[in-house]
């Protein structure tokens, strides 16, 4: 067939025949491509993981004709199942116990992408914390990874998670930033390795356009919003987790990059790993991304299962028979799905709906009179949970949570070695130590990152430099050629005071550059890349070479100009004391960034600091 011409009846039935026949072979085989044992088509799962419909939905939206499990030439491997049965999680605020969740069910397996719905404060956010254990609270409730209980901080080791904050370093390339993740957080991994993880991050998120472009901050320069958002994906799907977590990925976007950033989600899970998504009022077009959805209410559960029964399912079936079965049904406008799922396990059952702006759509003014007067029946005095707890749904739920952490590691079928690849890959993690690679090698690679985003800020650099060399020759001006007598011994005096305020001055910078990379510490050792300690250790080296650098600018006109004595060994024991006192200082002020709120509080305790330091010099 010539390109552009148009497909004939005889080709379209031909494909129609072959798809056929392929859904007849692996629905009646049992090497069915499945990632449980035992994965009936029921309620939960309605054959969403079945690999025929997946092949089916990539050529419909025109992905790769590959198998979404075939991953053996990748880095890669199929994600886990997570299963939370009963959590409830209790916190103290103010001297108050407030209870943010209350028996929470719900499970996500390898090819799976559930959203976590609901309004504002419905315990979104909270549920995908301590999924990922990030949540300061008490918990209660089992939570399972692939059958097994695990502890907090080693399942922070296989888990994945993507904060709504996008954290970067801003003088960082995407790739170099994509790197740094990938050495810190994954084993026994050779620099030609490492790369090849990389690139496969960056074609598989359609970053490879900007690898080599600087991240920026959030002023305007760098990348674009879905960009940076597509980088927060990256570097925790480099590490190959478990289960990915995301906090409303599409905070700060617009519509269309909402869109792409799901789509983009779509392509991984169908790629056969576990993603749970916090999202709050998504669009039609976005709800559809989604395999399952978990509805919440003000901490409660109101739903969980699939969306709809297929993928090319738009009128979402099975949640229009659930809530009509609790005589809430839903609105015959598809586009005011999601909005309905969401306000309506909110809202009291007695009171009415309120249809959305698109349910008015094309309507006459009659229509649009019975539509904005129209009640739902009461649940006869139940709350939502209430009738989602009694529903056969949450039965069927409980008995699929238990039956999936029986049998979450077992398979017959043609993708053993893939499951026994992913097994060894999650529980190496754990059977490990804390961090992926020793502590000399965080060390490297933070102070490596560290001077090459030194080295990129030639403003910053610049004006340490040229503020050294200038203060040097100011001072030595002044104080030119010391005689030694009773007015050179005041004169010196007064310059040995000066050459310690210089060096207060040039710690003062370090105050801006922690605070800003403060959101970037916090994300890592969440995702224990590396320890604190090495972190403290890797800031302090870091700043060597450019204090260094700025004590000689300073040192070297100051001591020629002014008259000290000219003999090696006087100058190298001012040169060395002088060196001495900067990082003293430098080091000071780096805690004093580390232990304040904020950098007002910071540059304020400083300078009272300097004050008391100055008046008792």
């Amino acid at each position: 067939m010539e390109r552009g011409e148009p497909r004939s009846s005889n080709s379209r039935s031909s494909y129609i025949d072959s798809t056929a026949s392929i859904t007849t072979t692996y629905g009646t085989s049992s090497e069915s491509p499945q990632l449980g044992r035992g994965n009936p088509k029921n309620h939960l799962d309605n054959g969403w993981s079945d690999e025929i419909q997946q092949r089916k939905e990539r050529e419909t939206l025109g992905y790769s004709q590959a198998s979404p499990f075939n991953m053996e030439k990748t880095h890669l491997t199929p994600g886990s199942t997570l299963t939370w049965s009963d959590v409830t999680v209790t916190t103290k605020k103010d001297g108050i116990l407030r209870e943010l969740l209350t028996s929470i069910n719900g499970y996500v397996r390898p090819g799976m992408l559930l959203a976590i719905m609901g309004t504002s404060e419905s315990g979104k956010t909270a549920l995908i914390d301590v999924l990922a254990s990030r949540i300061d609270g008490k918990v209660q409730g089992q939570i399972m990874v692939d059958g097994k209980l695990i502890s907090e901080v080693k399942r922070k080791r296989i888990l994945g998670y993507v904060d709504k904050k996008q954290k970067h370093t801003p003088l960082q390339t995407v790739r170099e930033a994509i790197e740094f993740s990938a050495k810190t957080r994954l084993e026994n991994r050779s620099h030609k390795q490492i790369k090849k993880v990389v690139d496969e991050v960056l074609s598989l998120l359609e970053l490879s356009v900007v690898a080599n472009a600087l991240v920026g901050n959030h002023h305007g320069d760098g990348l674009l919003p879905y960009h940076r958002k597509r980088l927060s994906i990256a570097l925790e799907l480099e590490a190959d987790p478990a289960v990915l977590l995301l906090d409303e990925p599409g905070e700060g976007l617009d519509s269309l990059g909402v869109t792409t950033i799901t789509r983009a989600l779509k392509r991984i899970a169908m790629q056969g790993k576990s993603i749970i998504c916090a999202v709050h009022q998504p669009s039609t077009s976005v709800f559809r991304c989604f395999t399952h959805a978990l509805i919440l209410s003000q901490g409660k559960q109101t739903y969980f299962g699939p969306i709809s029964n297929s993928p090319h399912d738009a009128d979402f079936v099975p949640l229009r028979q659930y809530f009509k079965s609790l005589d809430q049904p839903c609105p015959s406008n598809r586009e005011c799905i999601p909005e309905f799922v969401t306000t309506i396990a909110k809202a009291h059952p007695t009171k009415p709906y309120k249809p959305c702006a698109a349910a008015y759509q094309g309507k006459s003014c009659e229509e649009k009179a019975q539509i904005r007067f129209q009640r739902t029946a009461p649940l006869q005095g139940q709350d939502m949970d209430d009738a989602w707890r009694q529903s056969a749904q949450f039965v069927e739920l409980r008995a699929r949570i238990s039956d999936l952490n029986k049998d979450s590691d077992r398979d017959n079928g043609s993708h053993k070695k893939l499951l026994m690849r992913k097994t060894r890959s999650v529980w190496h993690k754990l059977s490990g130590q804390k961090y992926a690679v020793p502590r000399w090698k965080q060390l490297f690679y933070l102070v490596l990152r560290r001077t090459i985003t030194y080295w990129r800020d030639h403003g910053g650099i610049r004006a340490r430099l040229y503020r050294s060399v200038g203060l040097g020759l100011l001072f030595g001006t002044l104080f030119f050629q010391m005689e030694n007598n009773q007015h050179g011994a005041g004169s010196r005096s007064s310059i040995s005071f000066l050459t310690l305020l210089f060096a207060t001055i040039n710690a003062l910078p370090v105050i801006n550059v922690l605070m800003n990379e403060r959101p970037v510490f916090y994300r890592e050792v969440y995702s224990a890349m590396y320890s604190k300690f090495v972190y403290a250790v890797s800031i302090i080296l870091a700043e060597l070479p450019w204090t260094l650098s700025a004590v000689t600018l300073f040192t070297v006109p100051l001591y020629l100009l002014a008259g000290f004595q000219y003999h090696p060994a006087k100058f190298f024991i001012f040169y060395g004391v002088l060196m001495l006192f900067t990082m003293t200082i430098l080091t000071g002020t780096q805690a004093l960034s580390v232990v304040s709120p904020n950098p007002v509080f910071a540059n304020t305790s400083s300078s009272v600091l300097i004050a008391v330091g100055i008046i008792f010099s």
